[in-house]
Parts: C-alpha cells; sequence; structure tokens
C-alpha cells in the first residue's frame, strides 16, 4: 500500500515536473526551475494535466 501510494506520487511529481520544466527535446528548462525556486514572489501555479480521478 505504501509503495503504491510513493509511486503515484513519484509519477505525479515527474509528469509536473516535465510538463512545467522540460523542453519538446527533452531538455530542461534550467533558467525557469531557478526563477521559479529563486523568486521572491509568489510563483505563477504550475501547469496540471487533469487525471482521470479529477473528471470523474
Amino acid at each position: 500500500m505504501y509503495k503504491d501510494a510513493y509511486a503515484l506520487k513519484k509519477s505525479k511529481l515527474l509528469r509536473d515536473f516535465m510538463l512545467n520544466f522540460v523542453a519538446e527535446s527533452g531538455e530542461i528548462i534550467w533558467d525557469a526551475v531557478v526563477t521559479f525556486n529563486s523568486s521572491e514572489k509568489r510563483p505563477k501555479p504550475l501547469k496540471k494535466i487533469e487525471t482521470a480521478k479529477a473528471l470523474s
């Protein structure tokens, strides 16, 4: 049960990271990562993909 929840959370975090900080070519957009993590102001919300669970 714990391992399943861990794997699901890990997948969601990776998906969100790739959606927001990885270019189509597969390269990490480091400027976006640094800006998000170093901003003094609250950063814009990250993009998210709707999941089947959220749609039901």
